[in-house]
């Protein structure tokens, strides 16, 4: 735990160094904590990936960078003190202590759900309902960079390719798992830190925006709790979201930011709070150091880098038309910036050893209105035009958001056309329409996650709007509208927290973590295991080891053909005719039988032509592991 706390002040004063860099005294000191918290992480992440990859050894990686930066930041620090320029803004945040006593209860809640994704209970790893797809997924990389030998970006569901998820997050929680050896803190702990900088630091964000206190909690409940009409439409607690958009009930899941984002979701959640970031920097006009930031989101979290360049764009148009040229080479310079920081992220997410895949980015019109998409809009049949199907579904999914999005940008526009703020109505919309006419995905519903950044700025706009109402009982109002707006998200929030006590599910207990230790022990990480397609893969989740085939589910909303190696298991695990060569071909070394983990494959599962044709080396309980050299 000592080295854990160690490494947590490096990375606080590495960023505020490089913070202090950039920013100087224009930042208050209340907003340079959350600053250097994040963009610490950040840098710590890239930082142990540049050297994981000339040491080929996470631990070396590690221990090199807190030396390394440790180095770095006493004499940053010494020559800062020395010259006396600490000229930091000694202001505080104009944040009163009903404000603080909120966020802090608000963190306290967010603590209580979050740490509810991953557990160990009982002897169990075990997840919430929510993170039952997920977080097995995270744990693959999770345990990949924890138990690599030798280290190389190699996908971890689809072995013999290279890592083509946004992976820094996971890459932090297993530096960090070199440092203290506990799993499941090392996975919270990240995650953790960042979302708690990015709530704060959303909060100041607001403050600098907004004067009026119930005005400035009302704006950021919009944000994280505001949600669609799930419960309006439903009427119930246990239906409060569902997969279902057949008209006319076509709500899909969004409930709101706080569960929908940053609960197991790990990229997002790495990629809001750096979006944060970025959003603050470029609206206090802070050009160079928001470009770097914004270059270094693409293996953070690709939606965050497209939403944040799509802003980064319309901040400069708006500069271009208000002809204002400190702002327009100002702009431009992040655009350059972050073109440049992100051209090497780009290249190997891209180009670099791309394997085979779907093309996916195409034109459509409509968000989810694509045929034969999971989810997508389903036409009523009697109707030529279908435009009000696309509307019926955007009502259900953002409720009563948008329609007060609209009445604020025409106040607005009524009252005061050259205010600033309209850069970032510019901007808001922006994305929502190139979500509507750009499929960003295989599953057309994961631009949601560029959609964020569209009701974080659609959030701020509605805030702004409140401050200008000056009527007697606009407080009122205010919290009236802000109470429909989040009342289905809150109710969302409940019955996931511990007042709801909702159940959590195993998904690897004893027996899975002895076979687990068993592999690791006796089968070198250079031998390969043969396994099926599962969720529930314990050679991906607790050893660590690449699967040759993963759970389509994520191969597939990754653009990966998996088709032809789904034949090759059914072939081999049906023991046809081909099987031995097939298991020769691909030089399997084992292949692990798993009942739960082959799920459908298990119907087909020929064990007399394994019992009659290879050893069987390992057996506990119904898992079973033979050796096909």
């Amino acid at each position: 735990m000592f080295l854990t706390i160690l490494s947590l002040i490096i990375i606080l004063t590495l960023g505020f160094c490089l913070s202090y860099f950039f920013l100087g005294k224009k930042i208050n000191i209340s907003e340079m904590l959350p600053i250097s918290l994040i963009s610490g992480l950040t840098i710590f992440g890239y930082s142990v990936l540049i050297l994981v990859l000339i040491f080929k050894n996470l631990k070396s990686a590690v221990f090199s960078f807190l030396i390394l930066a440790g180095l770095f930041c006493f004499i940053s620090l010494f020559y800062i003190l020395k010259k006396k320029e600490l000229t930091l803004n000694k202001e505080f945040n104009r944040v009163n202590w009903l404000e603080i006593i909120f966020l802090f209860l608000f963190i306290l809640l967010y603590s209580n759900l979050a740490l509810k994704t991953l557990v160990f209970q009982d002897g169990s790893y075990k997840v919430a309902a929510a993170g039952y797809g997920d977080i097995p997924f995270h744990m693959t990389e999770v345990s990949y960079f924890n138990n690599q030998q030798s280290f190389n970006l190699e996908e971890t569901i689809y072995s013999g390719n290279k890592l083509n998820y946004p992976f820094l997050i996971n890459l932090l929680s297993s530096s960090f798992y070199v440092l203290n050896h506990n799993y499941v803190l090392s996975f919270h702990l990240p995650p953790f830190i960042l979302i708690i900088s990015g709530i704060i630091l959303f909060y100041f964000l607001i403050s600098r925006l907004i004067k009026k206190r119930i005005v400035r909690i009302c704006t950021f409940l919009i944000f994280f709790v505001g949600s669609g009409l799930g419960f309006w439409l439903k009427r119930g607690l246990a239906e409060i979201s569902f997969y279902n958009a057949v008209y006319p009930n076509q709500n899909i899941v969004w409930t709101n930011i706080l569960t929908m984002f940053l609960l197991h979701q790990r990229s997002s959640i790495f990629g809001l709070a750096l979006g944060i970031l970025c959003v603050f920097l470029l609206w206090k006009r802070h050009f160079y150091f928001a470009g770097i930031m914004i270059g270094l989101l693409p293996l953070v979290n690709m939606h965050s880098f497209i939403a944040l360049f799509i802003v980064s764009f319309c901040f400069l148009v708006t500069a271009i038309i208000v002809k204002q040229k400190f702002l327009i080479n100002g702009f431009s310079k992040t655009i350059g910036a972050a073109f440049f920081a992100a051209v090497p992220a780009l290249y190997y997410l891209f180009f670099y050893q791309r394997a085979a895949s779907n093309r996916f980015l195409t034109f459509r019109l409509g968000w989810m209105t694509e045929p034969n998409s999971i989810g997508a809009v389903q036409y009523n049949p009697a109707w030529r035009i279908h435009i009000l199907e696309w509307l019926s579904f955007i009502w259900q999914n953002f409720g009563f958001f948008i329609p007060l999005l609209i009445i604020s940008v025409v106040f607005l526009y009524i009252k005061d056309r050259m205010n600033p703020i309209w850069v970032l109505i510019f901007s808001c919309f922006s994305i929502f329409t190139i979500v509507n006419l750009i499929k960003f995905q295989p599953w057309d519903y994961d631009s949601n996650k560029i959609l964020i950044y569209f009701f974080l700025l659609g959030s701020l706009i509605i805030g702004y709007f409140f401050e200008k109402l000056n009527f007697k009982g606009a407080n009122l109002l205010i919290i009236g509208l802000t109470f429909f707006i989040i009342i289905p998200g809150a109710i969302d929030i409940f019955s996931r927290s511990s007042l709801a006590d909702p159940k959590l599910f195993d998904i690897f207990g004893p027996k899975e973590q002895a076979v687990s230790d068993w592999i690791l022990k006796n089968i070198s990480s250079e031998k390969t295991i043969l396994t099926a397609g599962s969720p529930l893969n314990l050679l991906s989740s607790l050893v660590g080891r690449p699967v040759f085939l993963g759970y389509p589910g994520w191969l597939w909303t990754h653009g990966i053909n998996y088709q032809e190696r789904e034949k090759v298991i059914t072939n081999i695990l049906s023991g046809s005719q081909s099987a031995k060569d097939l298991l020769k071909e691909y030089q399997f070394d084992f292949i692990l039988i798993d009942p739960r983990e082959l799920g459908d494959y298990y119907k087909i599962y020929n064990d007399n032509f394994f019992r009659e044709n290879y050893p069987l080396i390992f057996q506990l309980d119904d898992i079973k592991i033979y050796n096909t050299q």
